[in-house]
């Protein structure tokens, strides 16, 4: 204003002051207000109204008194705004004396109160914890001619509640109606809370009940109150049941309410109903915190055993840490460099030990350190959170680091307490933080107290006792201080203790006084709850306080005055820590290193195994096999029992390292190791097969673990389907899909999203629809991974408006689409030609908080083919999303673009580090080739004629394949110039006589005709980097082909590999694409054989008359059982393995001629039935060339033997023979 010569008044800076009022701007506030003096101008109520309201919105209550006390100076006169602006301060800072004493002080300024002012006094006195004057205020207003309204009575009620009077909380509830208040959401909210806090589960009930009659729709609040009444009363089924009914009235359960759900069903042991709430959440995208998983695991523990417990919290460790590195990359992608808070540890004292100065020590002395852990010696008279806060920077000098590091407090001691305190490393939420909490909330922490403790004697030293009265913790001064007392209200608790030395009491200062009967003990005391101030309390509660306890002991007429602090010591802790000490040996140590790491345990592993546990635990999650197996080995060496979840733990570390091979052998050996393999371990190593992409072992183990009478789960069902699914195999993911119902089991989400990807691989985007579809029918509700996988299967058929139909869908289930969701759309509408979409799609990502990605940017360039200013656009928009284009990128844009621009792109690329490969050159070819035709030269046309750069095949390595250079004779051709087109072919030919035989077999490849594979669509080939050679004469090399492969390619690439040149080989014998081997009981067969050339799928051979002759002769090697996989048992038919030897070379001889009497070749996708194989699980055509003989130009034998392939030697390891009679 002032550099357009208008010069603001009071109007301009008061609306300005409001404007950073209402955007929280409370310092910008004061600095306009202090300019206005400066500016002579006279700042108004209005101007200091709104300063007020930003300072109270900054919770800056001490500035709001300021300016209100101001006001007066400069004679303005405060009005209602101002006080209430100044009262919400004072409140929302529970500061309820200034509260009140400003609403006194009104009158007094001839400014009436009105509803407002009552309503943020009553506010204020309810966070204070003053229940008894936000009373006296509401009864108050009625005599002042004002009518409480649902605020007023909302805040008495919330009063009353925080100070646990229910009976008035309901008394207020209960008056509104009469007073033609209509009670809202808070107004019952606040009175189940209430009810809650005195586990009147009864009474909350009744009220959640009492909401709809009310015409009140309950919510989140008022149900998890209702919920957390129920789960301190010790009444799971009824916490279970109404989360249940949140879903049904479509209230989405929020933590508070699943926490208190599972922790009631923790508590009470009912470990699967547990299970069940957790996967609920995780359906919900709702990740259980260490709270959650501790109530799980502390359930099992108590109906299982501490290794399940550990086990479950093995698995839940790996989803924080997955959920962490996810939440990382988020942020590196998005660059968010926002500093987090350095630590968690707050410095409010919680505790009514205001006897004890704080006095900190220099440095905090560590006890010891571990991946995630670090463990302190607190000193007595330091609260937990100041010794944290200054561990938080004493860390951070050590390391040279600028800010405090980040640690996470799990467990606590008491202001007077000294002892161990074990800190969890990372910030808010980390694995280390939620490992450790759940621990603690599972009581699976070991803690030992030494105490001396005063009263009657509680025996001899040995003596052992329990106490396990329960305890109720009553916050006092707005939760400042805090007292626990024995209630039958309160939460359960246990503590053993045991007598360690008796003293006798110092002598009386009075020898007329009569000697005491009391004495002083020294208690090792193990609590296995974890309840504030348990220990003193439960102590103090049977006659025995602790030796100078000012809260619970008496000090004055303790028998030990001169004692002047707490004898409360935290002697030994110890979690499942043990494992950390053998990552610093690394991922293959000597068994000799691992052995002198445990020794010091053996002694305490042989009395209790389960120890053991939690360091295989570690070690799988930690990927470390070989330090588990070596682990297993010591044990057995040691004679430490071995049981099934030692096991389990050793094949989950070869799962996640991705050992499918040691996991299959570890389960091998649990019989020798006199353990029987249980369900956890044939899921762990069911797992490593799946991830291992070996679907068909996972389908052997299952029938192995069938066969030995374990009924598999519904977990293990859907690790086979997993692993079905990434082998492309949807007919067996399905048929395990409903086997799973056969066997009345319930499938899960995963389930049925493991099927649905297996469809879409396979290209049947309707089943995959009508998977996702019948999902709630059978309650069991989609996720954001089934509608991806089943946007991708209608990305992959085409079905382009079917897949923003699922895209759009998702938000209306409450699921928020990810990255995969919206790449798979954006494909599709790329491959559907809508563009528009596919832009919109991209567009829409960040808005969502979804970062596209190159694939998403990829496939948003390619749909812009017929608009290439957009897809320049886009690609310039990927730097400034931290996404650098890659060749693809680069070629869609080329592609796209006009001669000039992608000319320019095409130059581009190498100064962006990209290397343009084949698509690019083909791109630029297709937009340059007519250049020719304006005039340049056609007659010497040469590779920068076609927009090639010189050189650019020998610098890049690209060679132009046949679209390459019939895109450039068309080119040509458009331009009706036919002596370039020539010239194009000299360039072919010179670059074969440059860079050898690879371009002709390149350009030649399709044109000549070689055999395609027949109908093995499945079977994709990829083509080894080398060839083995078997044997090489004069005249003759052998060599050893896979499977997948054609005989073309593999003569081709053996040509290319191994001599000083290329050399010509020629090809005098194939084997069938799925076929490997060397390339060049008894019975015959000798059925004529005709081939038939079908349009659709190639050629296939079929028994004829009208065929050539062919002999094939055989011979049985071997018989075995069927797998007893339900599913695939077909009578008495078996599994035959045979040595046979075709006569002659008919084109699928040996196929057709075993199918022809009923023996086809196991996984023959052409001649045989996959779906009704004895074998399903086997992944290829079980047909193998072991030898080959012939002569070599010398006239001398040529004998080549192949070696049976690992995939085929191991599905012959898994098979059970057939016992002969002579045997």
């Amino acid at each position: 204003m002032p550099q357009m010569k208008c010069n603001p008044n009071v109007v301009s800076y008061s609306s300005a002051i409001s404007a950073c009022e209402k955007g929280g701007q409370w310092q910008l506030a004061m600095e306009l207000l202090a300019e206005m003096p400066e500016k002579r101008i006279s700042p108004n109520e209005v101007s200091y109204n709104a300063a007020i309201s930003a300072c109270e919105k900054g919770r800056e209550w001490q500035l709001a008194l300021g300016l209100l006390a101001q006001m007066s100076e400069v004679k303005v006169a405060p009005n209602r705004i101002s006080f209430h602006a100044a009262i919400s301060a004072c409140g929302k800072a529970s500061y309820w004396q200034m509260a009140v004493g400003l609403l006194c002080r009104m009158p007094q300024l001839m400014v009436l109160p009105n509803e407002i002012s009552y309503n943020a006094a009553i506010t204020a006195c309810g966070k204070g914890s003053q229940w008894h004057i936000a009373l006296e205020l509401l009864n108050e207003m009625p005599a002042r001619a004002l009518t409480p309204d649902d605020v007023s009575f909302n805040a008495a009620i919330s009063a009353c509640e925080k100070a646990r009077e229910w009976q008035r909380a309901l008394g207020l509830l209960a008056l509104m109606p009469q007073l033609r208040v209509a009670p809202n959401k808070i107004s019952y909210g606040a009175s189940i809370s209430a009810c809650e806090k005195v586990a009147r589960w009864d009474l909350a009930l009744q009220l959640l009940n009492q909401m709809p009659q009310a015409a009140v729709i309950p919510d989140v609040v008022g149900y998890s109150a209702a919920i957390s009444a129920c789960e301190k009363a010790g009444k799971w089924q009824l916490a279970a049941g109404l989360l249940h009914q949140m879903s049904e009235n479509q209230v989405a359960p929020n933590r508070i309410s699943y926490n208190a759900a599972i922790s009631s069903c923790g508590t009470a042991g009912a470990w699967q109903p547990a299970l069940a709430l957790l996967d609920s959440m995780l359906l919900r995208s709702l990740l259980p915190d260490g709270q959650n998983a501790g109530s799980v695991a502390g359930a099992l523990q108590v109906v299982a055993s501490r290794d399940a417990a550990f086990e479950f919290l093995g698995k839940m460790l790996d989803l924080w840490t997955q959920r962490y590195n996810n939440n990382n990359d988020n942020k590196n992608n998005n660059n968010n460099n926002l500093q987090e808070t350095a630590t968690s540890a707050t410095a409010s004292q919680s505790y009514d030990e205001s006897g004890y100065l704080e006095e900190l020590p220099s440095a905090m002395q560590v006890l010891m350190t571990c991946p995630g852990v670090v463990a302190i010696l607190k000193p007595a008279g330091v609260t937990t959170e100041s010794a944290v806060r200054q561990l938080s920077q004493q860390l951070a000098r050590e390391q040279s680091m600028s800010r405090p590091v980040d640690l996470q407090i799990v467990s606590r001691l008491d202001h007077p307490t000294s002892g161990v305190v074990p800190v969890a490393t990372g910030v808010d939420g980390s694995p280390a933080a939620n490992w450790l909490q759940a621990q603690f909330a599972g009581r699976l922490v070991e803690k030992e107290y030494l105490c001396l403790c005063e009263g009657p004697p509680l025996g001899a030293v040995g003596s052992k006792g329990d106490i396990s009265t329960p305890l109720l913790t009553v916050e006092q001064d707005n939760g400042r201080v805090c007292r626990t007392e024995t209630s039958p209200l309160g939460r359960e608790a246990f503590t053993s203790y045991e007598v360690l030395a008796r003293y006798l009491q110092p002598e009386p200062a009075d020898p007329s006084q009569e000697p005491a009967t009391s004495e002083l003990m020294l208690l090792l005391v193990r609590p296995k709850t974890g309840r504030t101030h348990q220990i003193r309390v439960h102590l103090a509660s049977i006659g025995r306080p602790l030796v100078g306890d000012l809260t619970y002991g008496a000090k004055w007429a303790s028998l030990l005055p001169a004692c002047t602090r707490l004898m409360n010591y935290l002697k030994f802790l110890s979690t499942c820590n043990l494992w950390l000490k053998l990552l610093s040996l690394g991922a293959s140590p000597a068994q000799e290193e691992v052995s002198l790491v445990l020794a010091p345990e053996v002694e305490r592993w042989r009395s209790n195994p389960t120890f053991a546990t939690g360091v295989l635990s570690g070690l799988a999650r930690n990927r470390l096999p070989e330090v588990a197996r070596q682990v297993l080995s010591f044990m057995g060496q040691s004679r430490v029992e071995v049981n099934s979840f030692h096991c389990s733990a050793a094949i989950s570390a070869c799962e996640k390292a991705g050992k499918w091979q040691h996991a299959l052998d570890l389960l091998s050996q649990m019989p020798q190791m006199r353990v029987s393999p249980t369900v956890m371990c044939y899921s762990a190593a069911i797992s490593a097969c799946e991830k291992g992409r070996k679907w068909q072992l996972a389908l052997c183990t299952l029938g192995h673990m069938e066969e030995s009478g374990i009924p598999p789960d519904s977990i293990i069902f859907n690790a086979v389907i997993s692993a079905c699914e990434k082998g492309g195999e949807w007919q067996l993911a399905l048929g395990l899909l409903q086997n799973i119902f056969e066997m009345r089991l319930l499938p899960t989400v995963i389930s049925y999203s493991a099927a649905i990807s297996a469809c879409e691989k396979g290209g049947q985007w309707q089943l995959a629809l009508d998977l996702l579809a019948v999902m709630p029918q059978m309650r069991c509700e989609p996720n954001v991974v089934s509608y991806s996988s089943a946007i991708s299967a209608c990305e992959k058929g085409g079905q382009w408006q079917l897949a923003m139909e699922l895209l759009a869908e998702m938000p209306e289930r409450r699921i928020s689409p990810n990255e995969v969701s919206y790449n798979a759309a954006i494909s599709a509408c790329e491959k559907g030609r809508e563009w528009q979409l596919a832009l919109g799609l991209l567009t829409q990502m960040p808005e969502n908080k979804v970062t596209p990605s190159r694939i998403s940017f990829n496939a948003a360039i390619s749909s812009c083919t017929e608009y290439w200013q957009m897809a320049i656009d886009i690609l310039g928009r990927m730097p400034q999303m931290m996404i650098q284009p890659n060749e693809i990128s680069c070629s869609a844009a080329i592609t796209a673009c006009g001669k000039g621009s992608a000319l320019g792109l095409l130059n581009e690329m190498p100064a962006r580090g990209l290397t343009p490969n084949v698509v690019s050159y083909n791109a630029e070819c297709v937009r340059e080739g007519p250049r020719v035709a304006e005039g340049s030269r056609p007659p010497d046309l040469d590779a920068r004629e076609l927009g090639v750069p010189p050189d650019a095949v020998s610098q890049a390595g690209v060679l132009p394949d046949l679209i390459g250079y019939s895109a450039a004779i068309s080119a040509c051709d458009t331009a009706g110039e036919w002596q370039p087109a020539l010239s194009v072919l000299e360039v072919a030919n010179k670059l074969r006589e440059t860079l050898g035989s690879t371009a002709a077999w390149q350009l030649l490849d399709k044109p000549t005709g070689t055999e395609e594979p027949d109908n093995e669509s499945s079977y994709l080939e990829e083509v080894p980097s080398a060839m083995q050679v078997l044997m090489t004469r004069p005249g003759v090399v052998a060599i050893l082909k896979p499977a997948g492969v054609t005989t073309e390619s593999a003569v081709r690439l053996a040509s290319e590999q191994r001599w000083p040149r290329p050399v010509d080989l020629q090809i005098v014998s194939r084997l069938d694409h799925p076929t490997s081997g060397v390339v060049g009981s008894k019975g015959d067969i000798s059925t004529p054989l005709l081939t038939v050339v079908e349009l659709d799928n190639g050629r296939q051979s079929e028994v004829s008359p009208l065929g050539r002759e062919a002999f094939t002769s055989y011979e049985v090697m071997e018989r075995f059982f069927p797998l007893p996989f339900e599913p695939f048992r077909h009578g008495d038919s078996e599994l035959m393995l045979l040595l046979v030897r075709p006569r002659t070379g008919r084109m699928h001889q040996i196929r057709v001629h075993l199918a022809s009497i009923g023996r086809p070749v196991v996984g023959d996708l052409t001649y045989g039935s996959k779906l009704a194989s004895l074998l399903p699980a086997c992944f290829r055509l079980f047909l193998h060339c072991k030898r080959t003989a012939l002569r070599d130009l010398n006239g001398e034998p040529f004998f080549a033997e192949a070696p049976l392939s690992d995939e085929l030697s191991d599905i012959l390891s898994y098979l059970r023979p057939v016992a002969e009679p002579s045997q």
